[in-house]
Protein backbone atom coordinates (compact mmCIF):
# COMPACT_ATOMS: atom_id res chain seq x y z
CA UNK A 1 0.00 0.00 0.00
CA UNK A 2 1.53 3.67 -0.81
CA UNK A 3 0.39 6.59 1.60
CA UNK A 4 0.37 9.89 -0.60
CA UNK A 5 0.84 12.72 2.28
CA UNK A 6 0.29 16.39 0.46
CA UNK A 7 -1.18 14.41 -2.43
CA UNK A 8 -3.25 17.56 -3.51
CA UNK A 9 -0.58 19.43 -5.61
CA UNK A 10 0.70 19.02 -9.01
CA UNK A 11 3.80 16.65 -7.69
CA UNK A 12 1.23 14.45 -5.34
CA UNK A 13 -1.27 14.13 -8.62
CA UNK A 14 1.28 13.17 -10.58
CA UNK A 15 2.63 10.50 -7.64
CA UNK A 16 -0.55 9.48 -7.64
CA UNK A 17 -0.97 8.85 -10.88
CA UNK A 18 2.78 6.94 -11.77
CA UNK A 19 1.31 4.46 -8.28
CA UNK A 20 -1.29 3.41 -10.57
CA UNK A 21 0.21 3.13 -13.88
CA UNK A 22 3.57 0.96 -12.71
CA UNK A 23 2.05 -1.13 -9.70
CA UNK A 24 -1.59 -2.99 -8.43
CA UNK A 25 -1.28 -1.38 -4.80
CA UNK A 26 -3.92 0.64 -3.45
CA UNK A 27 -3.40 4.44 -2.21
CA UNK A 28 -4.52 6.06 0.89
CA UNK A 29 -3.75 9.57 -0.40
CA UNK A 30 -4.39 12.97 2.32
CA UNK A 31 -4.72 16.24 1.63
CA UNK A 32 -6.19 19.62 3.78
CA UNK A 33 -9.10 19.86 1.34
CA UNK A 34 -10.97 17.38 -0.16
CA UNK A 35 -12.97 19.32 -2.57
CA UNK A 36 -11.24 19.03 -5.72
CA UNK A 37 -10.07 15.36 -5.21
CA UNK A 38 -10.22 12.90 -8.30
CA UNK A 39 -11.60 9.47 -7.54
CA UNK A 40 -11.20 6.01 -7.98
CA UNK A 41 -11.56 2.73 -7.27
CA UNK A 42 -7.71 2.31 -5.55
CA UNK A 43 -7.49 5.52 -3.79
CA UNK A 44 -8.97 5.84 -0.73
CA UNK A 45 -8.75 10.02 0.17
CA UNK A 46 -8.38 10.87 3.79
CA UNK A 47 -8.39 14.68 4.92
CA UNK A 48 -5.01 15.27 6.68
CA UNK A 49 -2.83 18.09 7.79
CA UNK A 50 -0.20 17.55 9.75
CA UNK A 51 -0.26 20.41 12.21
CA UNK A 52 -3.66 18.77 13.54
CA UNK A 53 -2.45 15.96 16.31
CA UNK A 54 -5.94 14.08 15.43
CA UNK A 55 -5.99 13.90 11.88
CA UNK A 56 -2.41 12.15 11.45
CA UNK A 57 -3.52 10.11 14.66
CA UNK A 58 -6.34 9.44 12.66
CA UNK A 59 -4.10 8.51 9.39
CA UNK A 60 -1.79 6.08 11.64
CA UNK A 61 -5.09 4.77 13.07
CA UNK A 62 -5.91 3.63 9.63
CA UNK A 63 -2.35 2.33 8.51
CA UNK A 64 -2.21 -0.08 11.74
CA UNK A 65 -5.16 -2.37 10.28
CA UNK A 66 -3.84 -5.23 8.19
CA UNK A 67 -0.31 -6.25 7.96
CA UNK A 68 0.79 -5.13 4.39
CA UNK A 69 3.99 -3.09 4.34
CA UNK A 70 3.31 0.36 3.86
CA UNK A 71 5.50 2.97 1.42
CA UNK A 72 5.28 6.71 2.81
CA UNK A 73 5.16 9.53 -0.44
CA UNK A 74 5.64 12.81 2.08
CA UNK A 75 5.21 15.75 0.37
CA UNK A 76 3.64 17.88 3.18
CA UNK A 77 5.62 20.99 2.80
CA UNK A 78 5.56 25.08 3.18
CA UNK A 79 7.38 25.45 -0.47
CA UNK A 80 7.72 28.99 -1.38
CA UNK A 81 11.16 30.50 -0.69
CA UNK A 82 9.90 34.13 -0.47
CA UNK A 83 6.75 32.83 2.09
CA UNK A 84 8.47 31.00 4.27
CA UNK A 85 11.17 33.81 4.91
CA UNK A 86 7.85 35.79 5.83
CA UNK A 87 6.47 33.08 8.06
CA UNK A 88 9.70 31.73 9.61
CA UNK A 89 8.15 30.38 12.44
CA UNK A 90 5.30 28.43 10.60
CA UNK A 91 7.63 27.24 7.94
CA UNK A 92 9.80 25.30 10.92
CA UNK A 93 6.88 24.19 12.65
CA UNK A 94 5.80 22.50 9.23
CA UNK A 95 8.82 20.90 7.92
CA UNK A 96 10.52 20.40 11.20
CA UNK A 97 8.06 20.06 14.10
CA UNK A 98 5.74 18.14 12.42
CA UNK A 99 7.18 16.01 10.80
CA UNK A 100 8.92 14.82 13.43
CA UNK A 101 5.86 13.85 15.69
CA UNK A 102 4.80 11.81 12.28
CA UNK A 103 7.68 10.27 12.03
CA UNK A 104 7.18 8.98 15.83
CA UNK A 105 3.80 7.93 14.67
CA UNK A 106 5.02 6.33 12.09
CA UNK A 107 7.29 4.20 13.72
CA UNK A 108 4.93 2.51 16.01
CA UNK A 109 3.92 0.86 12.79
CA UNK A 110 5.89 -2.06 11.63
CA UNK A 111 7.01 -2.60 7.90
CA UNK A 112 6.58 1.15 6.88
CA UNK A 113 9.29 3.11 4.54
CA UNK A 114 8.77 6.84 4.26
CA UNK A 115 10.08 8.69 1.01
CA UNK A 116 11.07 12.55 2.14
CA UNK A 117 10.09 14.91 -0.90
CA UNK A 118 13.23 17.55 -0.34
CA UNK A 119 14.65 20.05 -2.48
CA UNK A 120 18.12 20.43 -4.47
CA UNK A 121 18.16 23.90 -2.30
CA UNK A 122 19.85 22.11 0.37
CA UNK A 123 22.96 22.32 -1.29
CA UNK A 124 23.82 25.79 -2.34
CA UNK A 125 25.33 27.75 -4.99
CA UNK A 126 26.90 25.38 -7.66
CA UNK A 127 29.81 27.25 -8.39
CA UNK A 128 31.65 27.24 -11.64
CA UNK A 129 28.59 24.24 -12.61
CA UNK A 130 29.26 22.24 -10.31
CA UNK A 131 26.56 19.20 -9.81
CA UNK A 132 26.78 18.00 -6.37
CA UNK A 133 26.61 14.26 -5.59
CA UNK A 134 24.41 13.05 -2.64
CA UNK A 135 27.07 12.63 -0.07
CA UNK A 136 28.43 16.31 -0.62
CA UNK A 137 28.25 18.60 2.58
CA UNK A 138 24.83 20.81 2.63
CA UNK A 139 24.97 24.26 2.64
CA UNK A 140 21.87 25.98 2.01
CA UNK A 141 21.72 29.45 1.52
CA UNK A 142 18.08 30.68 2.64
CA UNK A 143 16.11 29.65 5.60
CA UNK A 144 14.15 27.33 3.39
CA UNK A 145 16.95 25.48 2.86
CA UNK A 146 17.98 25.43 6.31
CA UNK A 147 14.80 24.24 7.15
CA UNK A 148 14.45 21.15 4.59
CA UNK A 149 18.52 20.06 5.95
CA UNK A 150 16.48 20.06 9.09
CA UNK A 151 14.12 17.63 7.88
CA UNK A 152 16.07 15.09 6.63
CA UNK A 153 18.02 15.18 9.17
CA UNK A 154 15.24 13.63 10.88
CA UNK A 155 14.04 11.28 8.46
CA UNK A 156 17.31 10.04 7.72
CA UNK A 157 18.55 9.53 12.21
CA UNK A 158 14.72 7.49 11.24
CA UNK A 159 16.25 5.06 8.73
CA UNK A 160 13.94 6.66 6.14
CA UNK A 161 14.86 8.04 2.43
CA UNK A 162 15.02 11.74 1.31
CA UNK A 163 14.51 12.13 -2.43
CA UNK A 164 16.22 15.55 -3.80
CA UNK A 165 14.46 16.69 -6.51
CA UNK A 166 15.45 19.82 -8.78
CA UNK A 167 13.29 22.57 -10.78
CA UNK A 168 10.12 20.31 -11.23
CA UNK A 169 8.60 21.54 -15.10
CA UNK A 170 5.11 20.67 -16.25
CA UNK A 171 1.52 22.20 -16.85
CA UNK A 172 0.18 22.22 -13.39
CA UNK A 173 -2.54 19.66 -12.52
CA UNK A 174 -4.31 21.80 -10.35
CA UNK A 175 -5.50 25.30 -9.62
CA UNK A 176 -2.29 27.45 -9.26
CA UNK A 177 -0.64 28.22 -12.46
CA UNK A 178 3.11 26.52 -12.04
CA UNK A 179 6.15 27.75 -14.71
CA UNK A 180 5.37 26.36 -17.69
CA UNK A 181 1.60 27.76 -17.58
CA UNK A 182 3.03 31.36 -17.24
CA UNK A 183 5.41 30.55 -20.32
CA UNK A 184 2.47 29.20 -22.25
CA UNK A 185 -0.01 31.94 -21.39
CA UNK A 186 2.80 34.85 -22.46
CA UNK A 187 3.43 32.97 -25.52
CA UNK A 188 -0.31 32.51 -26.53
CA UNK A 189 -0.62 36.63 -26.39
CA UNK A 190 2.53 37.50 -27.23
CA UNK A 191 3.32 39.25 -23.78
CA UNK A 192 7.14 39.92 -23.66
CA UNK A 193 9.13 37.49 -20.36
CA UNK A 194 12.11 37.45 -19.82
CA UNK A 195 14.20 34.89 -18.21
CA UNK A 196 17.23 34.52 -17.24
CA UNK A 197 20.00 32.62 -19.49
CA UNK A 198 22.79 32.13 -16.35
CA UNK A 199 20.58 30.56 -13.66
CA UNK A 200 21.41 26.79 -14.05
CA UNK A 201 19.17 23.46 -12.92
CA UNK A 202 18.69 20.04 -13.51
CA UNK A 203 15.24 20.52 -14.61
CA UNK A 204 12.92 17.45 -15.14
CA UNK A 205 9.21 17.54 -15.74
CA UNK A 206 6.69 16.25 -12.68
CA UNK A 207 5.86 13.39 -14.43
CA UNK A 208 9.32 11.56 -14.87
CA UNK A 209 9.65 12.42 -11.24
CA UNK A 210 7.00 11.12 -9.68
CA UNK A 211 8.01 7.97 -11.97
CA UNK A 212 11.69 7.80 -11.25
CA UNK A 213 10.33 7.92 -7.75
CA UNK A 214 7.94 4.90 -7.85
CA UNK A 215 10.27 2.96 -9.56
CA UNK A 216 12.94 3.55 -7.34
CA UNK A 217 10.50 2.73 -4.53
CA UNK A 218 9.50 -0.57 -6.17
CA UNK A 219 12.78 -1.65 -7.07
CA UNK A 220 13.01 -1.71 -3.29
CA UNK A 221 16.57 -1.09 -2.28
CA UNK A 222 16.66 2.84 -2.37
CA UNK A 223 19.67 4.16 -0.64
CA UNK A 224 19.19 6.72 2.55
CA UNK A 225 19.51 9.68 -0.15
CA UNK A 226 19.08 10.25 -3.97
CA UNK A 227 19.13 12.82 -6.45
CA UNK A 228 16.31 12.37 -8.78
CA UNK A 229 16.76 14.96 -11.71
CA UNK A 230 18.02 15.48 -15.48
CA UNK A 231 21.37 15.57 -17.56
CA UNK A 232 21.20 18.56 -18.47
CA UNK A 233 22.04 22.02 -16.85
CA UNK A 234 19.50 24.07 -18.30
CA UNK A 235 18.53 27.81 -17.33
CA UNK A 236 15.19 29.50 -17.43
CA UNK A 237 15.48 31.15 -20.58
CA UNK A 238 16.69 27.40 -21.87
CA UNK A 239 13.49 26.06 -20.65
CA UNK A 240 11.09 28.74 -21.53
CA UNK A 241 12.41 28.15 -25.06
CA UNK A 242 11.62 24.33 -24.69
CA UNK A 243 8.12 24.77 -23.39
CA UNK A 244 7.21 27.38 -26.11
CA UNK A 245 8.69 25.35 -28.55
CA UNK A 246 6.91 22.02 -27.38
CA UNK A 247 3.72 23.56 -27.24
CA UNK A 248 4.29 24.86 -30.89
CA UNK A 249 4.25 28.29 -29.76
CA UNK A 250 6.21 31.62 -31.26
CA UNK A 251 9.26 31.70 -28.85
CA UNK A 252 10.22 35.33 -29.88
CA UNK A 253 8.86 37.25 -26.85
CA UNK A 254 10.92 35.16 -24.35
CA UNK A 255 14.09 37.96 -23.84
CA UNK A 256 17.40 36.37 -22.27
CA UNK A 257 18.32 38.45 -19.27
CA UNK A 258 21.44 38.14 -16.71
CA UNK A 259 20.34 37.85 -13.32
CA UNK A 260 24.05 39.66 -12.35
CA UNK A 261 21.70 42.33 -13.37
CA UNK A 262 18.77 41.87 -11.38
CA UNK A 263 19.47 39.26 -9.03
CA UNK A 264 19.18 41.30 -5.84
CA UNK A 265 15.58 43.00 -6.90
CA UNK A 266 14.44 39.29 -4.93
CA UNK A 267 13.19 39.51 -1.43
CA UNK A 268 15.02 36.36 -0.28
CA UNK A 269 18.37 35.21 -1.28
CA UNK A 270 19.03 32.44 -2.83
CA UNK A 271 21.66 30.53 -4.82
CA UNK A 272 22.24 31.19 -8.19
CA UNK A 273 22.25 28.10 -9.85
CA UNK A 274 22.18 24.68 -8.59
CA UNK A 275 23.11 21.54 -10.23
CA UNK A 276 22.72 17.89 -8.85
CA UNK A 277 24.78 14.28 -10.37
CA UNK A 278 22.10 11.98 -11.16
CA UNK A 279 24.09 8.67 -11.45
CA UNK A 280 23.01 6.68 -8.78
CA UNK A 281 19.59 6.84 -9.64
CA UNK A 282 20.43 6.24 -13.38
CA UNK A 283 22.97 3.32 -12.26
CA UNK A 284 19.90 1.66 -10.06
CA UNK A 285 17.14 2.16 -12.67
CA UNK A 286 19.87 1.11 -15.49
CA UNK A 287 19.44 4.80 -17.35
CA UNK A 288 21.60 6.12 -20.07
CA UNK A 289 19.90 9.38 -20.06
CA UNK A 290 17.17 11.73 -18.22
CA UNK A 291 15.91 14.35 -19.98
CA UNK A 292 12.97 17.09 -19.04
CA UNK A 293 10.39 16.25 -21.28
CA UNK A 294 11.65 13.28 -23.10
CA UNK A 295 11.32 9.74 -21.92
CA UNK A 296 13.99 8.22 -19.65
CA UNK A 297 16.09 5.89 -21.62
Amino acid sequence: MYVVMGAGGTLGSCCIKSVLELTKERIIATDRDLAQVKEHERIEWMACDVRDDFLTDQLIEKLAVGGEPVKVIYLAAFCKPDQVQQDPDLAWNIHVVCLHQVIHKLRRKKDVRVFYISSDRVYGESRNRYHYKETDPLRPVSFYGYCRCAAESLILRAGYHVIRFPFLVSSALTYQAHFYDQIVAAARTGERIMLYEDVFRSAISFDHAADLLVRLIEQGDAPAAINICGDDDLSDYDIGRMIAMRERLDATNIIPIQAAESWYGFPVKRAVSVLMDNRVIKGMLRLSHIDIFAQPV
